[in-house]
């Protein structure tokens, strides 16, 4: 077996070595050329796709600082907040709303979670808290302002756009932002699931943070780490 084997290798490479003799000087000139260019071509586009990948870095890196600037520590508290109030253990909280506690009224009163996503203005204002504690002192706020969850929103929808069209990494953008993204999410998901009969208010969240609502199903498909609220700045 061994002697056949070493028989028909001998056999090929005589074939080759008569080809390759066949060949004219200019015939070798030829295949160098050729191979000097694919090898080129080679070099051209790794290098293209490692640049492409570190811009990409780069674009993230700034698009987050970008959210960063814009969106206030105290803005994700007030998301934080509200997101602890839908936990659906809660007594006496109705779907698709939020509870926090009404300086006017002095209880706990429940608020459409769609009224955080208004379109016009600045959004809506309530004169509420989320600790009763906070009823008779300005620890918190004398207003919540729920505006800047619709903020966080639209600035998330822009980063989601970015990933979706190949400009920023995913992977980045769910490490830093993939809980919060997570969070925000689930109040759009109970706006369009609790508002059935609103069909305009529907078609305008899934417009307006269509982006979004599709980089979320991203991320669950592939199911990677992300940090906590608790680590976010």
């Amino acid at each position: 077996m061994c002697n056949s084997t070493t028989g028909f290798l001998q056999i090929t490479w005589q074939q080759v070595q008569a080809q390759i003799n066949g060949l004219a000087l200019i015939d070798f000139f030829q295949m160098a050329e050729s191979l000097a260019v694919m090898a080129g071509l080679i070099i051209a586009v790794r290098t293209y796709l490692y640049q492409a990948k570190q811009a990409r870095i780069g674009n993230s890196f700034s698009l987050i600082d970008s959210f960063t600037r814009n969106i206030k520590r105290s803005d994700i508290e007030v998301l934080e907040e509200i997101a602890r109030s839908t936990y659906d253990g809660i007594y006496g909280l109705e779907p698709g709303c939020f509870l926090a506690y009404s300086h006017q009224k002095r209880k706990a009163v429940n608020y459409p979670l769609r009224d955080l996503f208004v379109p016009e203005g600045r959004g809506c204002y309530l004169d509420a808290c989320f600790n009763d504690d906070d009823l008779s002192q300005e620890a918190f706020a004398v207003e919540v302002g729920i505006s800047p969850v619709r903020d966080i929103a639209e600035e998330l929808n822009i980063i989601a756009y970015e990933v979706l069209k190949g400009g920023i990494d995913i992977r980045i953008v769910n490490y830093e932002l993939g809980h919060l993204i997570t969070t925000m999410c689930n109040l759009l998901d109970s706006v369009i699931y609790y508002n059935p009969e609103d069909l305009l208010g529907i078609r305008s969240i899934k417009d307006r943070f269509g982006y979004l609502l599709e980089l979320r199903d991203l991320l669950d498909k592939k199911r990677l780490p992300q940090k906590s609220f608790a680590n976010m700045s």
